[in-house]
């Protein structure tokens, strides 16, 4: 779930409590007895990635499995270099 509706134009992060909602609304398994992963994201790196990586934490902390980051079409050295950088950690 990658994306959510706003009742604006603009974009709109998930927040953790929208995450702990999104859980809680999960079955516990899946009907092969695996658990349910929960892919947040949708949107380019900040700039401060010390507070990107916080806000990460509190998104894993709220139940999220996967953060998925916007690499927008372009440029195909810096669609590389953002790929090249790997995943916040």
């Amino acid at each position: 779930m990658p994306y959510k509706l706003t009742d604006t134009a603009g974009w709109s992060d998930f927040t953790p409590d929208e995450v702990r909602d999104l859980v809680a609304a999960l079955p516990a398994v899946r009907a092969d007895g695996q658990r349910f992963d929960v892919a947040i994201g949708g949107r380019r790196r900040r700039p401060d990635e010390r507070a990107e990586r916080a806000y990460l934490a509190e998104l894993a902390a709220a139940g999220a499995t996967w953060w998925l980051e916007y690499v927008p079409a372009g440029d195909p050295a810096e669609m590389r270099a953002a790929v090249a950088r790997g995943p916040l950690r």
